[in-house]
């Protein structure tokens, strides 16, 4: 479980850290705070395992590159990740992970010696090791080490550079992580390519239509493909029609969506970033609790940005009732980027709610 991350130089963000994440975390804060670029540098670090994101049949850095203005990948305009566009300096992302800490490097100049390998971004995000030497991980046995202009071939065996369980359980858990925020609602077809044969093999999209049902689309008896045109799309089936996943509500459409991630890839780490959006308080209990015993059932962590208080009581009821831990930070950027965060007991937060305070604007106070 991730329970620290300390960033430099990413998005708006100079340096910071949040500390105390747990198996549930909120994240809370004004528009500019640095709650998404959290969620990103987490994301951002995934990609040491492995380029490409499997499920958006994207590579993760032009994700993330592209995903707040649209346009753009880690070739054309990779600059955009840094701090000030300065991309002189390393972008530094540093987790604590049980007992141990690990930092990410994302070099972006041409000095980055990995470039060699002519590996595109697999070498882009390195683990940092001591004496100034990184590497990356193409594979769970496998690192390649670079010290000056010298890359060498290593494989990890016990006691040299990491224990290779250590390796393995780091991959393992940074390569189970998922970013779900609303752009995933563009890509329908490449989640609906990537999930629905695992989904439907197990007939897990049962699940899927129970939480549709419950909320969204009570009359929801079953998801199956229909012919439309030359191509064949993925349909809600109701008593008496059938309607495209595409023409579904935006709070359906998310759940759809995020049950197909979650019941395909099981991962690790589950990123949700502002999950409340177009989506009425009724609709967002359901979703969430929908994520919420998923990530239970999978021993997963869930790390959410979010501007609604109706969310955060939902989640402190929902948390209550799993037998889930839950943190609640609230998030601040000064004009010179350095972040802050302090955690609120859940005490303190309904202490604040009943004083007629809300925990997002502690900013004012």
């Amino acid at each position: 479980m991730i329970r620290s991350i300390t960033i430099e130089n990413l998005r708006g963000v100079a340096r910071g850290s949040v500390e105390g994440l747990s198996q549930v975390s909120i994240l809370l804060g004004k528009n500019g705070s640095g709650k998404s670029t959290v969620l990103e540098a987490i994301y951002i670090a995934s990609s040491w395992v492995s380029s490409s994101d499997p499920i958006y049949d994207v590579k993760r850095l032009d994700y993330v590159i592209s995903r707040r203005g649209g346009s753009g990948n880690w070739n054309s305009s990779r600059e955009a990740l840094w701090f000030s566009m300065d991309t002189s300096r390393d972008i530094a992302i540093d987790l604590g992970i049980g007992d141990a800490r690990y930092r990410f490097i994302l070099t972006g100049s041409v000095r980055d010696p990995c470039a060699l390998l002519r590996l595109d971004r697999e070498t882009a995000v390195r683990l940092g090791l001591p004496e100034g030497r990184s590497y990356s991980c193409l594979s769970l046995n496998r690192v390649y080490i670079y010290s000056g202009e010298a890359v060498n071939t290593l494989f990890v065996d016990k006691g040299r550079i990491l224990e290779s369980h250590a390796l393995k359980t780091l991959a393992d858990l940074l390569g189970g992580v998922a970013l779900i925020d609303t752009r995933a609602l563009t890509r329908l077809r490449s989640i609906e390519r990537s999930c629905w044969r695992m989904v439907a093999a197990k007939r897990l999209d049962k699940r899927i239509v129970e939480v549709l049902r419950e909320e969204f689309e009570p009359d929801a008896e079953g998801l199956t493909y229909i012919p439309m045109g030359s191509e064949y799309v993925l349909s809600l089936q109701l008593s008496k029609t059938s309607v495209r996943i595409d023409d579904l509500g935006d709070g359906a459409k998310m759940s759809v969506v995020t049950g197909l991630m979650l019941l395909a890839y099981r991962p690790r780490v589950i990123l949700l970033e502002d999950p409340e959006s177009h989506m009425h308080p009724t609709g967002l209990a359901s979703y969430l609790g929908f994520v919420l015993r998923l990530a239970k059932d999978m021993g997963s962590q869930v790390i959410v940005s979010s501007h609604s208080i109706e969310l955060v009581r939902i989640a402190r009821r929902l948390c209550r009732d799993l037998g889930l831990e839950l943190s609640i930070h609230f998030i601040e950027r000064s004009s010179d980027g350095e972040l802050r965060s302090r955690r609120l007991s859940s005490i303190d937060s309904e202490v604040l709610e009943k004083l007629g305070l809300d925990p997002r604007f502690l900013y004012v106070i």
